[in-house]
């Protein structure tokens, strides 16, 4: 896997999940929703992602927004690359 590359790619996802309000990612959390997408990179390697949005610590508090990426392949898969950041409900990002 070419993780600078994987970096880029779940980097953008990420934005995209910090652009959400609290009460739409909230509603994730609610749901136990996860979303998997597959994304090519520059190079046109496919990237499989997963977002998970949970409570950090207790319902109604801090969301914790979870991405993981990997390129499909076993060895990738077993050390997928991750990045997280909360969501407070003050609407916050850490």
């Amino acid at each position: 896997m070419d993780k600078k590359e994987a970096k880029l790619v779940l980097s953008g996802e990420m934005e995209r999940m910090r652009q959400q309000s609290y009460a739409d990612l909230r509603q994730w959390a609610v749901e136990n929703q996860i979303e998997s997408v597959m994304k090519a990179g520059p190079s046109g390697i496919g990237y499989q992602i997963e977002i998970v949005v949970r409570w950090d610590t207790k319902p109604e508090g801090a969301l914790r927004v979870l991405g993981i990426i990997d390129d499909g392949e076993m060895i990738s898969s077993f050390n997928p690359i991750c990045d997280d950041f909360l969501l407070m409900p003050s609407g916050e990002i850490t």
